[in-house]
């Protein structure tokens, strides 16, 4: 079961530092995301709560969302 994206449809990457204004990952991290392992997937959730772009850490994976709703709703 995978963890399921950051991405809260909010798609604008942030030119002066590379991240996306939404999610605040890289466009590496993007594009990689559905190739990554879980730990992998951790490790990006886990590096954009230690700086300080998440209040919370979520580990939710897709059967834990039924309604369509993204990891931050």
């Amino acid at each position: 079961e995978d963890i399921v994206s950051p991405c809260i449809s909010i798609c604008r990457l942030n030119t002066l530092n590379g991240f996306c204004q939404g999610c605040w990952r890289t466009r590496e991290e993007i594009a990689g995301w559905m190739r990554m392992s879980n730990e992998e997937k951790q490790n990006v959730l886990v590096e954009l709560h230690i700086g300080g772009q998440l209040t919370e850490v979520y580990v939710i994976v897709e059967d834990d969302v039924q309604d369509g709703s993204t990891a931050f709703d």
